[in-house]
């Protein structure tokens, strides 16, 4: 598959996972499962420069990944700094 005809995946936690979501964020149905997933900002930035690009739940994901090795993309300066932020929260809580 060339570069042009790559299609982006953008994998999301889903909305049962109980725990910190990023403010913001939007629920939007897994392509594969219909599960809610959670979409953050850095997501919806994502999507809209990506159009036709699908959104699924990490399970599904995984999944994905698994069937096709290789095809993973690192995540993006925003994702990372979202992240960052899912740890800081979440090691107050602590």
């Amino acid at each position: 598959m060339s570069i042009a005809e790559e299609k982006t995946i953008l994998i999301c936690m889903r909305v049962t996972h109980h725990g910190y979501h990023v403010p913001g964020g939007l629920r939007v149905q897994c392509a594969d499962c219909g599960e809610l997933v959670w979409v953050s900002p850095s997501g919806w930035l994502i999507l809209h420069d990506s159009p036709g690009a699908e959104v699924v739940c990490v399970e599904c994901g995984l999944e994905r990944m698994l069937a096709e090795p290789g095809k993973i993309s690192p995540p993006t300066p925003a994702q990372l700094d979202e992240l960052n932020e899912y740890l800081h929260q979440k090691g107050s809580a602590a």
